[in-house]
């Protein structure tokens, strides 16, 4: 005990036994009650007042936790609630931690798992400024764990912008996962020259070109293969708002990857056909873009993407014509703009002769306004044949429709008179801006769904979201 009261600053855990913190609280007891009697003798009152603090802090709680739990404290706390992003200030909330007291920082800086997640973004510029001598302490405390990096750069041919990627490249090696948004020319330098070994995976928004001319020029001379040297790579999601592909420059080791996802602001491209033809052991994939226009709708040629290990796939719905995938479980269809969704319908018609897939889960999105009433029966008639290629479905749903979706809650009640339509539906989930009151449909449907207790194969459980 000794030992412990002598120190000025104690840096270790305290372990104690029952005899030390009876002892502890008996000092306290009698140094708060010598108080009293020396109200005029300043200096044993301070050192009575020194002594109850020392032994105070030993008898505090956080010192009789062990390192390892104190560790797993700490990388909670850092932890954020919505998932890791650039502008989460990982950066801060380190920082706080580690001035606490010496004993926290010590804990701090000997934990791994709290330096394995590093957030960057222009909304803290200070981070920017200097040598990025923090940034080295920082990998360096990684010790043996791999690095999650969310990175937005700065806006194009920013110095600090070049000098962080620079110093980024230095330890591209310990990399795992890689999410960066910016614009071209802020990103092409950070991926052009670098190695990544233990890269799992990346997400890159791109953002970027008012000029044509300014793509030309900036485009690299060649493609960029940096990627290609990523043996564990998986999973990659693009979000391009740009007026050219990244993949125009930027090559992916396409026959590796089990998770891609795209988001686009212009027509499908045959860059993404390219690419999905090489993407063979595909298990997931979401692919959006602009529909304004049917995709190459000038071009009608022979691209036929077959992808024998896809099991979940959102896009849109017109792109199923080049599809073949037998083993989709799940498959969510963008419907925007509504005026080709009857084109949609013969696309997944045709993709259900090919693929003859045994789906568990059908969703459609966004459904555009339209008070034609023409056009919504036609909508009807569609989703109603659609649905009919689809027996094994258990789960369906539409997330932001606007139409009247009466027709379609009837066709799906049964009805002995008819053949059933999704006769194993188990989850219903309706998220729309209700066009007409459809209450008592629903309720219909529901009961006619509804068996005794022991025969619960065609029970309905909805869910149902109704913006009015």
């Amino acid at each position: 005990m000794s030992q412990y009261l002598s120190q000025t600053r104690i840096e270790e855990p305290i372990w104690l036994e029952a005899d030390d913190i009876h002892f502890l609280r008996k000092r306290i007891s009698e140094a708060e009650t010598q108080l009293g009697s020396l109200d005029g003798q300043i200096d044993q009152r301070d050192a009575k007042l020194v002594d109850i603090a020392a032994c105070r802090n030993i008898l505090s709680p956080i010192r009789r936790v062990p390192l390892e739990i104190l560790a797993e404290i700490l990388v909670l706390v850092c932890l954020p609630s919505y998932g890791w992003c650039a502008s989460y200030d990982i950066i801060r909330y380190t920082s706080i931690l580690s001035r606490v007291c010496v004993a926290w920082r010590k804990a701090a800086h000997n934990t791994p798992q709290l330096w394995s997640n590093l957030c960057i973004s222009p909304s803290y510029p200070e981070f920017f400024d200097g040598q990025f001598v923090w940034l080295k302490e920082w990998v360096d405390r990684c010790q043996g764990h791999s690095l999650d990096l969310y990175l937005a750069l700065p806006a194009p041919k920013s110095r600090k912008g070049q000098k962080l990627s620079h110093s980024i490249l230095h330890f591209s090696h310990k990399i795992r996962v890689l999410h960066v948004s910016g614009h071209w020319s802020s990103l092409l330098p950070l991926i052009d020259y670098s190695s990544f070994p233990l890269l799992e995976e990346v997400d890159f928004e791109v953002n970027g070109f008012s000029d044509a001319y300014d793509t030309v020029e900036l485009l690299p001379p060649q493609k960029i293969y940096a990627l290609l040297g990523a043996p564990k790579l998986r999973f990659v999601t693009m979000r391009e708002f740009t007026d050219l592909s990244f993949l125009t420059v930027l090559m992916l080791p396409a026959e590796q990857l089990t998770s891609l996802k795209i988001t686009s602001v212009f027509n499908f491209s045959k860059i993404y056909v390219n690419l999905l033809r090489r993407c063979e052991n595909l298990v997931n994939l979401e692919l959006h873009y602009d529909s304004d226009v049917r995709p190459m709708d000038n071009a009608r040629i022979n691209l036929p993407i077959c992808l024998p290990l896809l099991k979940s796939v959102s896009l849109n719905g017109n792109l199923l014509e080049y599809l073949t995938a037998p083993c989709i479980e799940e498959l969510t269809l963008w419907c925007n703009p509504v005026d080709y969704f009857h084109c949609c319908s013969r696309a997944v018609d045709a993709f259900q002769q090919r693929s003859r897939t045994t789906l568990s889960t059908l969703y459609f999105e966004n459904f555009d306004d339209d008070d034609e009433e023409d056009k919504i029966a036609n909508i009807t008639e569609d989703l109603i044949a659609i649905l009919s290629l689809f027996p094994t479905v258990s789960m369906f749903g539409i997330k932001n429709g606007s139409f009247n979706i009466n027709p379609l809650l009837r066709a799906l009640t049964v009805d002995e008179s008819r053949q059933v339509l999704l006769p194993k539906l188990e989850h219903l989930s309706l998220r729309i801006d209700a066009c007409a009151d459809y209450s008592s449909e629903l309720k219909a449907l529901i009961l006619s769904r509804w068996w005794p207790d022991d025969d619960m194969d065609g029970c309905v459980s909805d869910h149902v979201d109704c913006r009015k």
